[in-house]
């Protein structure tokens, strides 16, 4: 089994749900990670990177944590951290999905 590091499964969840069309086009953010919001909805990231947006999904490494953040018109609305390997791309992509729709 490919062992991947965490910057490679935020790379191969965001590629899977850009392809998909369940987002658009991922923007790099200063924690490592990516911001992403539902297709059509580009507006909600903020232009200077690492300001905090409105409806969308932050994946951000920091010391070897991998964290979610949905974020909705009121702010931050959920997280989910994921340490070490007990994280897969698939599972990601899973959570991404059901908190852009």
């Amino acid at each position: 089994m490919l062992v991947l590091n965490l910057e490679d499964l935020i790379v191969e969840a965001a590629t899977e749900l850009a392809i998909s069309g369940e987002c658009d086009v991922p923007v790099e953010n200063n924690w490592g990670g990516v911001d992403l919001v539902a297709a059509g909805y580009r507006e909600s990231i903020p232009a200077s990177r690492g300001v905090t947006m409105i409806d969308g999904v932050r994946l951000a490494i920091e010391d070897g944590t991998l964290h979610m953040y949905k974020f909705e018109s009121f702010g931050l609305a959920a997280v989910v951290s994921f340490k070490g390997q007990m994280v897969s791309s698939s599972v990601l992509v899973a959570i991404a999905k059901e908190w852009l729709a």
